[in-house]
C-alpha cells in the first residue's frame, strides 16, 4: 500500500529543478573561489543563490551558502535556501533539519513548510506532508504549489472530499500550470463531477487521454463498472489508445481484472 501511495504522490509533486553539473555561473569560474561580485552582504548573496537554485544550479547556490556561513552570516533565509538545495540534492536528513529550523524562526512564512511537505511526500511520510502543506496553505494565500500538492496527497489517502477545495484554489491562483489543472481534474472526477473533470483535463491533454484519466480516477474511488464508459469513450476517440484497450480486454480464465493504475 505504501509503495502505491508513494508512487501516486510522486506524480503530484512539481518537477524539481535539475541539478546542473557545471560550476560556471554568469561567465565566472567558481573552481578557484567565488568572484568578488558574490562577496557582498548577505541579502545580495542570498538573492544570487536563489537565482542559481531556480535555474537548477544547486552547486553554485551551495557554494554561496558555504561562503556566507564562513563569513559569519546565518539568517533563517539562509537556512531555507540551503535546506531546499540539499533536498534537491537528496541530502534528506540535513535538509529536514535546516528547513525545520527555518520554519521555527519564520513562523509567519510558509515557504519552509511548503518545502517540508515535498520532502516528507518524497519520503513516503504522507501524514506529515499533509500537515506541512496545510500549514503552508494557511500562511500564504499565494502558494498554489502547496495547495495542489495537498489536494493530491489527500486523494492518495482516499480523502477526496477534502481535496477539491485546495485543488480549486491552486488553479484560481495560477491557472497557467498544467499540473494544477490536472490535479483539479482528478479531484473533480474523484468527487463525481466527471464531465467537469473531463473538460478540465482536456485543457492539458488529448481528448482520449482525458477520458482515460477520468476513468482511472473513477475506477480508483468507485470501481471498474462505473469507469468502463470512460475507457470506451477514450477508445471511441482513439481506437489505438493502449491503456483503454488493456482496461477493456476480457481477463483470461482464472486471471483478475486489470489492476487499477494510479492516474
Amino acid at each position: 500500500m505504501r509503495g502505491s501511495i508513494t508512487a501516486l504522490v510522486a506524480a503530484a509533486m512539481l518537477a524539481a529543478s535539475g541539478c546542473g553539473a557545471t560550476r560556471r555561473v554568469a561567465g565566472e569560474d567558481l573552481s578557484e573561489g567565488l568572484p568578488r561580485w558574490m562577496t557582498h552582504g548577505e541579502e545580495v548573496r542570498v538573492g544570487i543563490a536563489w537565482d542559481f537554485l531556480d535555474s537548477g544550479n544547486t552547486v553554485g547556490a551551495l557554494d554561496i551558502v558555504r561562503q556566507a556561513r564562513a563569513d559569519g552570516f546565518g539568517s533563517p533565509e539562509l537556512d531555507l535556501l540551503q535546506g531546499k538545495a540539499m533536498r534537491l540534492d537528496g541530502v534528506v536528513s540535513e535538509a529536514e533539519s535546516l528547513l525545520d529550523r527555518a520554519a521555527s524562526k519564520m513562523p509567519r512564512d510558509g515557504r519552509a513548510s511548503a518545502e517540508l511537505c515535498v520532502l516528507f511526500a518524497e519520503e513516503g511520510r504522507i501524514e506529515e506532508a499533509v500537515a506541512r502543506c496545510e500549514r503552508a496553505r494557511r500562511l500564504d494565500d499565494s502558494d498554489a504549489r502547496s495547495r495542489t500538492n495537498l489536494a493530491f496527497l489527500l486523494m492518495s489517502m482516499e480523502r477526496q472530499d477534502e481535496a477539491l477545495e485546495p485543488a480549486q484554489e491552486a488553479v484560481h491562483i495560477d491557472g497557467t500550470v498544467a499540473k494544477y489543472r490536472n490535479n483539479l481534474g482528478l479531484a473533480q472526477a474523484a468527487n463525481g463531477r466527471v464531465e467537469m473533470a473531463f473538460r478540465t483535463l482536456q485543457s492539458t491533454m488529448e481528448k482520449s487521454e482525458a477520458a482515460y484519466t477520468v476513468g482511472l480516477s473513477v475506477e480508483r474511488f468507485d470501481g471498474f463498472d462505473k469507469a468502463r464508459s470512460w475507457y470506451e469513450r477514450a477508445l471511441n476517440v482513439n481506437p489505438n489508445h493502449m491503456g483503454a484497450k488493456v482496461k477493456l480486454r476480457p481477463p483470461e480464465d482464472g486471471a483478475d481484472e486489470a489492476p487499477v493504475e494510479d492516474p
